[in-house]
């Protein structure tokens, strides 16, 4: 062999261990991460968790001051009254939960370095942050909002811009936490998120792909298995299932507000069985993990109400082999348009035996497509790993930039509204990842899948949300008493009860 082929030869080995040092140095680091996050998603319910988890929380923000509108108060400092109260109690609270955090505000408005400090000096040292300010994208208006011969700062696309740090930040991060500036977000709500998720997961590697039809009853057409509500799943099915939560704000006066609530027909059940300790509890949601804040007196849970979804629209399902889940609330959004049966996570519907059957057009079940009972979040959470699977297997055009599908993304995205993509829409939605999001209805984690709506002010707004609104505990009795129905049917089929 000539000499300089042995050169070439010798060069050409030494740059291959070198790509394998480097690469083995990164699948480590990426293996570490991920048996970060399966050592806090595995972590015990009574709510211990695992220090070492590393989370990006990401703060976005329309406006520095409020502006008047959505019964808001004109020139009220949102940044100093309401975002830094709720950025500063939330990273406390995630610390004080074991984890490593850094926070991230992104911003419509240019923040002067004075208003950049009081949010700086309210987090520790230890958490870094950063600022992504007059992040507002611009383009052109849409035809109904008026001439297209100039451009204009799009800012409902202003919620878009969170998927940009995500893709800058993913390799970093174990966890990434994206909100609204007005959601208070604990370190509850994540290690639920974390357990639920695990669980979820440890269901998805004991399923088969598929179910046998020679060995299990599998729906063949797509209303039995809308229907379809107990019995074995597969991957298929637990790929799509996601934690979800539901916004809730605290009312001044809670008697008053109650009367003019419509929480529906359904009978409210007041006590259930534990299944760890056999004692019968309350249906009560407690208000602490969601809603408890420094200088406020504890919040009852009578005073906690809800009005993005409604009893009339929702419906549950059991979850075999799971003493975590067991029972769970299957929120709305999703559509199973254009979807495999096989895909389909059946539900027992809460109007199944006959309360809104009225004789009238509204008696059926709303379309899940219908905005008003699909659960806005004002945000959503993920693991590294769930972001990376939803963005190259789950999500028709990607989760993360560039946004290249004009089909899924119309102008790079930004016309779709905001609940698109800060409320969970892109995560539950038909053009989007079709996941399912779900709750587990025992009452102590129930309360976990709350988030407080600090500003208040939706319940000013009835007009806009007249016959949603209603008492959480109102409707967690109802679903548990949708339970004990859905229980008596799995008897009737033989199905032993769980628990």
């Amino acid at each position: 062999m000539a000499p300089r082929s042995l050169v070439f030869l010798f060069g050409f080995l030494l740059l291959s261990c070198i790509i394998c040092a480097l690469g083995s140095g990164f699948f480590l680091e990426r293996d570490n991460a991920l048996r970060r996050m399966s050592a806090v998603g595995g972590a015990s319910a009574s709510g211990a968790s695992i220090t070492g988890i590393k989370i990006l929380y990401i703060v976005t923000s329309i406006a520095e001051y409020d502006s008047g509108k959505r019964k808001t108060i004109e020139g009220r400092d949102r940044f100093v009254e309401t975002l830094i109260p709720v950025v500063s109690e939330s990273v406390q609270s995630m610390l004080a939960a074991g984890y490593q955090v850094d926070t991230y505000l992104i911003a419509h408005y240019s923040l002067r370095q004075d208003r950049y400090d009081l949010l700086r000096e309210s987090l520790p040292d230890t958490v870094g942050l950063d600022l992504w300010d007059d992040a507002c994208p611009v383009g052109y208006p849409k035809a109904s909002e008026g001439s297209m011969d100039y451009i204009i700062n799009v800012t409902r696309a202003l919620a878009r811009q969170h998927r940009y740090v995500i893709k800058d930040k993913l390799p970093h991060y174990d966890v990434f936490v994206n909100f609204e500036d007005d959601m208070l977000i604990r370190g509850d709500h994540v290690q639920q998120y974390l357990q639920v998720s695990a669980e979820i997961d440890r269901l998805w590697h004991s399923a088969p792909t598929r179910l046998d039809p020679a060995t299990t009853r599998t729906a063949t057409t797509v209303e039995a298995a809308l229907d379809s509500f107990h019995g074995p799943m597969s991957k298929i099915q637990f790929a799509r299932m996601i934690p979800g939560f539901i916004r809730v704000e605290r009312a001044a006066n809670a008697t008053g507000f109650q009367k003019r609530t419509r929480p529906g027909r359904i009978p409210v059940e007041e006590s259930y069985r534990d299944r760890n300790t056999g004692q019968y509890n309350p249906v009560r949601v407690d208000p602490k993990p969601c809603c408890h804040r420094p200088g406020e007196s504890l919040a009852a849970s009578s005073d906690l109400f809800l009005w993005e979804s409604h009893i009339k629209a929702l419906g549950i399902r059991h979850i075999p082999e799971s003493n975590l889940l067991d029972w769970v609330l299957l929120q709305r959004g999703g559509s199973p348009a254009k979807m495999e049966v096989e895909e389909l996570i059946g539900d027992y519907w809460s109007g199944r035996d006959g309360d809104f059957v009225l004789g009238l057009p509204t008696d059926a079940r709303p379309d899940p497509m219908e905005s008003i009972y699909s659960n806005n979040q004002g945000g959503w959470m993920a693991t590294r790993k769930q972001i990376w699977n939803w963005h190259t297997r789950q999500c028709w055009g990607g989760f993360l930039p560039p946004f290249s599908s004009t089909f899924i993304y119309p102008m790079d995205g930004m016309n779709h509204v905001v609940e698109y993509w800060s409320g969970g829409g892109n995560l539950y939605g038909r053009l989007a990842c079709n996941l399912q999001r779900i709750i587990p209805l025992d009452p102590p984690q129930f309360s976990r899948h709350l988030l407080y709506h600090t500003s208040n002010n939706k319940q000013k707004q009835l007009k806009f949300v007249k016959g949603l609104f209603s008492r959480v505990d109102t409707l967690l009795g109802q679903l548990h008493t949708v339970r004990k129905r859905a229980e008596k049917v799995m008897e009737q089929e033989n199905i032993a009860r769980p628990g």
